[in-house]
């Protein structure tokens, strides 16, 4: 009987997974969510567009979907002052809104670096126009236009956030954490 292992079996296509990988996007889960409730009276100013497209430059694809669906539990868990709530109608959008973003960033991370920036500073714009379909379901087709223009300085503040914390922190960011998954880091026991 073996207790403990160094690597976990993925079901979908029997490829093991590192512990070690495994431990890290934890870690990483951690620090998003905390870091986003930290900042979260400063609206639409964070870091959780850096710190997922480091995730998905790093991290293989087979870990998104686990890694964006136990964000988006918690983040709406903990919401604004821990108060949270179990909304669908939020949920659905905010999920596929980082998928969208962990999968494009995938697919562009061996680009020009100045492309993965005008991606995040875009992706503070579209991450708004996800939530369009939801709002229309739950107040009417006659409040998309207000909800537009109510919702554009916020998308304007995410996506300057985006341009700046994506240019000045993605390139070390993502060296550190290849460095992390590389055992650079780490010590053998």
């Amino acid at each position: 009987m073996v207790l403990f292992t160094s690597s976990v079996m993925n079901p979908i296509n029997s490829e093991r997974i590192k512990l070690q990988t495994i431990t890290l996007t934890a870690m990483f889960l951690a620090v998003i969510v905390v870091l986003e409730m930290l900042m979260s009276s400063i609206p639409n100013v964070q870091l959780t567009v850096l710190l997922m497209m480091v995730y998905a430059s790093t991290f293989p694809k087979r870990l998104f979907i686990p890694f964006v669906v136990a964000y988006v539990i918690l983040d709406n868990f903990t919401g604004i002052f821990l108060v949270g709530s179990f909304d669908p109608i939020i949920m659905i959008p905010m999920t596929v809104a980082w998928l969208i973003l962990l999968y494009a960033t995938k697919a562009i991370s061996n680009t020009k670096w100045i492309f993965i920036v005008l991606f995040a500073t875009f992706f503070g714009f579209l991450y708004g126009w996800i939530y369009i379909p939801a709002h229309v379901i739950r107040f009417g087709i006659t409040t998309l236009w207000p909800y537009f223009v109510a919702d554009l300085p916020f998308e304007i503040t995410m996506a300057i956030s985006n341009l700046v914390s994506v240019s000045i922190l993605y390139k070390p960011l993502t060296t550190l954490l290849k460095d992390l998954q590389s055992g650079k880091y780490w010590k053998e026991i």
